[in-house]
């Protein structure tokens, strides 16, 4: 026995159903912090077919070394672009924009050393001591 609302007392039959939209689907289950990690990941992490090493080359005898200020600059254009790729990968962290923008960049001030240093780990081949 189905109890009938005001609106509906006196009435016979079946009670009326929603209609159902055909082109409804199924909401997509969420995606989990792992699984969101990952992607961001993979979505900041350079392809290594298309990676370029014309200005990290080993010079010949012939040509001048590399000053101490030309290697300072190499590495700071390095860990400056880094640092960029870390900042792209937390933007992309669920949540992340969620946070105030001082708490983001005191976060991302406190955790950018580790994650350039994991990234460089992530990156290094020992077989020919190179970085990706």
């Amino acid at each position: 026995q189905v109890v009938r609302t005001d609106s509906l007392k006196g009435r016979r039959g079946r009670l009326p159903s929603k209609p159902k939209s055909p082109q409804e689907s199924p909401p997509s289950p969420p995606v989990s912090l792992i699984t969101a990690l990952v992607r961001a990941h993979v979505d900041t992490t350079p392809d290594l077919a298309n990676l370029d090493y014309t200005q990290y080359g080993e010079s010949a005898p012939a040509e001048p070394a590399l000053t101490e200020a030309d290697k300072i600059q190499q590495f700071y254009t390095l860990l400056t672009t880094s640092v960029d790729v870390i900042r792209h990968f937390a933007d992309k962290i669920p949540g992340w924009g969620e946070l105030c923008r001082e708490d983001q960049e005191l976060l991302f001030q406190s955790a950018s050393l580790e994650l350039f240093v994991l990234r460089l780990a992530y990156r290094t081949r020992p077989d020919d001591a190179k970085l990706t």
